[in-house]
């Protein structure tokens, strides 16, 4: 898409979304929030290109904050206490969990961060990760799948 084009596009997408006014988002292309009212952002977030930002459960990105290009933020879930028994049914029960990024972030590309989950301020999400628990230790590098520590940063 040509550069004025895509510009233009992000201009009214942020127009339309009030929410996102007066907080110096910076923005690579577009991205789809589900729920928006569930979204606490702070200032001078980098969201990229094609992310998905599931809010039912609620999710809160401090400031300072880089989220890659591909990213998923996802705080809805299927219950599997007794999946088995529910699987046959129509009525399966979900659940929402929030999730709560720490200011100074960065979550690299492609990344998935469901919910119940925290990450500390000043860590690395490696790309290509899988954030099923909490990254509670400040400035340290996560990765993997499950995402895990792996170095602490200087």
């Amino acid at each position: 898409m040509a550069p004025l084009l895509r510009r233009i596009r992000i201009k009214l997408y942020l127009l339309t979304h009030p929410f996102l006014w007066h907080k110096h988002l910076s923005l690579e292309g577009l991205f789809e929030i589900d729920c928006p009212p569930g979204l606490k952002l702070g200032h001078y977030v980098s969201i990229g290109h094609n992310c998905f930002l599931q809010c039912n459960g609620g999710i809160t990105i401090g400031d300072y904050v880089c989220i890659s290009r591909g990213v998923s933020l996802i705080t809805g879930q299927l219950q599997t206490d007794n999946y088995l028994r529910d699987a046959v049914g129509k009525n399966r029960t979900h659940v929402t969990k929030p999730i709560a990024i720490g200011s100074g972030t960065w979550i690299g590309l492609n990344s998935t961060v469901l919910g119940g989950v925290t990450i500390a301020p000043d860590c690395i999400i490696a790309a290509g990760s899988v954030v099923t628990k909490s990254c509670l230790t400040p400035s340290c590098l996560y990765g993997g799948v499950p995402a895990k520590l792996l170095k602490k940063l200087n």
